[in-house]
């Protein structure tokens, strides 16, 4: 019962995540938090993560205050879709 309350808790927790953004749902989907220390700004204005450039819309602000990545994948390769950001305005 515990575990399902915690689970029920994350689902509902990063059920903000736009369509838009992410294939599946906050369990199964392609949108998860990250830590915002391993986020790049570069000199263009774009970000990346992990190897994975954001750029334009593709940069959102944060509905709760943490960093998250939405990254689809192709035959292993990561497709960037948006980036979540604390304290970063909307494009």
């Amino acid at each position: 019962m515990k575990s399902l309350i915690a689970l029920s808790f994350v689902v509902m927790a990063h059920s903000w995540y736009p369509e838009d953004c992410c294939n599946g749902n906050a369990m199964n989907g392609d949108c998860h938090p990250v830590s915002c220390g391993e986020i790049e700004d570069r000199k263009d204005g774009s970000v990346q993560y992990r190897g994975s450039n954001f750029s334009g819309p593709m940069i959102r602000p944060s509905e709760d205050g943490d960093c998250h990545a939405c990254i689809g994948y192709y035959q292993r390769t990561p497709i960037p879709h948006c980036i979540f950001l604390k304290g970063k305005p909307t494009s």
